[in-house]
């Protein structure tokens, strides 16, 4: 009877350990996309103004923080019509893209996230970090002065 109470209380703390370690890069993901949504959302308005659509989405992305660590980076691409174009110039973009990451080469964002419990039952090391990211798009519509998110 111990030993069957024993083998099921490891097991309920594995269980605990994955929970506190999911609920955690699920805080981590909805932090990057809060950041995403809100460079996404300034870049696509800046298309309406004289200021520059780029600047104003890392300027937005700046303000966030994921896990305590200030964010830096971010991937971003404009569009118009349809075709990808080499920078976010106005009038010719209409729609804006922020992808932010917390992966390995992601340094200025702090890297990938750190596990807390699954690298207590992982000896290989694979489950020391997870990769992290968000992306948010948000695009200006001709004639209409309000932005229009899109997922």
């Amino acid at each position: 009877m111990i030993v069957f109470v024993a083998l099921i209380m490891i097991l309920l703390i594995g269980f605990l350990g994955l929970a506190v370690d999911v609920g955690h890069f699920s805080m981590v993901k909805t932090q990057l996309q809060n950041a995403a949504d809100a460079g996404a959302l300034a870049g696509a308005a800046a298309f309406q103004t004289t200021r520059d659509p780029y600047n104003e989405a890392i300027f937005y992305v700046k303000q966030n923080k994921s896990d305590n660590v200030n964010l830096i980076e971010a991937d971003i691409t404009c569009q118009d019509a349809g075709n990808l174009l080499t920078s976010c110039t106005v009038p010719a973009a209409v729609k804006i893209q922020v992808t932010i990451r917390r992966a390995p080469g992601s340094n200025g964002n702090g890297g990938p996230v750190p596990t807390y419990f699954a690298k207590i039952l992982n000896t290989s090391g694979a489950f020391d970090t997870v990769q992290v990211a968000a992306s948010a798009k948000a695009e200006l519509k001709a004639g209409k002065p309000h932005l229009i998110p899109l997922q």
